[in-house]
């Protein structure tokens, strides 16, 4: 008699956890979790029970699904749902910016399974976050493709312009210079490296067609780069021109971007131009 009940009492449980995780799979997470939270403790699976509750709670944006993942993690270190629950609440780190914790939870990850191309951008740009450059290069080349793809080629070229990578940098700017998020910001960079490079003419042929379009808050350095480029090719009224475009801008101006317009000026026998600049 005490077997009957324990088995319909088992049999009872099975069909209640049936029943939720139906609910879960078709997208009802708040009816779902209720059941699950009715559960917790009444069943010798209670890690399955606590991850579906965590996950209802993330699913849901609410802001218990950390507490109900570290219950998981602190107290079934064996689980088979011990890793899915670590890069889940690694993404909700990452979503609050909390990098640090981000990392952590991801460094501990081991299972190949989990490591997506989700898992390596989001590696890679907590560990960007907390400027370890040299290891969120290594995590975003391994995204191989999808949506996170470009997001990790952007960064990964960022860095290398950051750690004056200058040609490598360029080769994978160029290869985001018709994607539509970043072809505002892209010529930005090619022109910076063009510059640091030193080749002036490369500005020109490159830039100056793209002045009429870039975005507002690169306009001043853009139009100095530009007439820095013409200056040392030589052609100091092309150099005036846009360096008087420079001074349009909402720029700050220093004294010796007031030395140079009034060293371009000289060379070109405008004098009066010259003295309101120097003086």
């Amino acid at each position: 008699f005490l077997f009957l009940v324990f088995f319909l009492d088992v049999s009872c449980q099975k069909n209640i956890l049936n029943k939720a995780e139906n609910l879960y799979l078709n997208g009802e997470y708040g009816s779902a979790q209720n059941i699950f939270i009715s559960q917790l403790n009444k069943f010798e699976k209670n890690d399955y029970v606590l991850y579906r509750i965590a996950d209802c709670s993330w699913k849901l944006g609410k802001s218990d699904a950390k507490y109900w993942y570290l219950e998981l993690l602190n107290n079934y270190k064996n689980s088979n749902y011990y890793e899915k629950s670590k890069f889940n609440l690694a993404k909700i780190y990452f979503s609050n910016k909390e990098y640090t914790n981000s990392v952590q939870l991801l460094s501990e990850i081991s299972q190949n399974k989990l490591k997506s191309n989700e898992f390596y951008f989001k590696y890679g740009y907590s560990l960007f976050c907390l400027d370890d450059y040299d290891q969120a290069k290594y995590n975003f080349l391994k995204v191989e493709d999808g949506k996170y793809k470009t997001l990790s080629n952007y960064y990964y070229a960022y860095i290398l312009y950051s750690q004056k990578m200058y040609n490598k940098s360029l080769l994978v700017f160029q290869t985001l210079s018709e994607d539509e998020t970043f072809s505002k910001i892209i010529p930005y960079y090619i022109t910076q490296i063009f510059f640091s490079l030193e080749k002036y003419s490369d500005i020109i042929e490159y830039a100056v067609p793209l002045l009429e379009n870039i975005i507002e808050s690169r306009e001043a350095e853009m139009y100095r780069i530009v007439s820095d480029s013409y200056y040392h090719l030589n052609d100091l009224k092309s150099a005036k021109k846009y360096f008087n475009k420079f001074l349009e801008t909402d720029a700050d101006i220093s004294v010796l971007d007031y030395f140079q317009i009034g060293q371009i000026n000289i060379y070109l026998e405008d004098y009066s131009s010259a003295i309101k600049y120097l003086e």
